[in-house]
């Protein structure tokens, strides 16, 4: 039985042959066989509905929530001829946390200039601003501040969507179990590997408080980095018991993040 037949069986998948997508990173052209197929290497691949590219940056993922935005802010104009305003904003609320909010911990919550991520995420940031300009009625010509038109909507930022969403992933990561008393699931051995706690580490300041080591000498732009980052930086995500505890801290820490 060919390796990823084997694996796949193994561990229990299912493998539909016709529905698998091939990416190599960063670039190669040789085709793989699965099962009857002969699958071409793909520009992009998409899992669980997030599109990447050949260097794993999630890029089309940002062009398509892009392009969804501007939907969302067709939609808001042709609703608020027929909805209350209160109703509309609680409508594009929904959709916008739905749609722009759903995997965004593949996404940096710190943007860098001359970064095309970062120039992508800026431009995601205008047409979410957009479509709170629809929902509530005004134009740019108003002038009205970011800060003011997303705490007048209620719509988080995309900044803050991400801090918020990385931090419970964290939380559940490092929280939660599988089953009762079991190992950590794979994300969390990631982020608290097995030797962190041993020797000398385990009687540092940091690590009584909960704090993770670094997961590199260097800052990168990764989840494991932001998530490291984001729980390090509040003490009420590590102390967090349950998932309201968890939420609320995670929600603290997104509102201290800047737009």
């Amino acid at each position: 039985m060919p390796p990823i037949e084997s694996h796949t069986t193994k561990n229990y998948l299912a493998l539909n042959e016709a529905k698998t997508q091939v990416l190599w990173s960063p670039s190669q052209d040789l085709p793989i066989r699965v099962g009857s197929c002969l699958l071409a290497p793909a520009d992009k691949i998409d899992v669980l509905g997030v599109s990447f590219d050949k260097t794993l940056s999630p890029t089309p993922h940002l062009h398509s929530l892009i392009s969804s935005a501007k939907t969302m802010t067709a939609m808001a104009r042709r609703l608020s001829l027929h909805l209350p305003r209160d109703e509309l904003k609680t409508v594009m609320g929904s959709l916008l946390r739905g749609k722009i909010g759903y995997a965004c911990a593949v996404l940096p919550p710190r943007w860098q200039e001359s970064d095309t991520l970062s120039t992508l995420m800026a431009q995601l940031q205008v047409n979410v601003n957009n479509v709170a300009r629809s929902t509530i009625g005004c134009r740019k010509s108003e002038k009205i501040t970011v800060a003011d038109l997303l705490r007048e909507t209620g719509f988080p930022s995309l900044n803050r969507m991400v801090v918020y969403t990385v931090a419970m992933e964290c939380w559940r990561a490092l929280s939660l179990r599988d089953v009762p008393n079991g190992p950590p699931n794979p994300l969390g051995c990631l982020l608290s590997p097995p030797n962190s706690d041993s020797g000398a580490r385990s009687r540092t300041r940091a690590a009584l408080t909960g704090c993770l080591p670094p997961p590199s000498k260097v800052q990168v732009n990764s989840f494991i980095w932001w998530a490291y980052t984001c729980w390090n930086s509040s003490p009420a995500l590590r102390k967090a018991t349950n998932v309201s505890a968890a939420k609320k801290a995670a929600n603290d820490l997104a509102a201290s993040t800047p737009i």
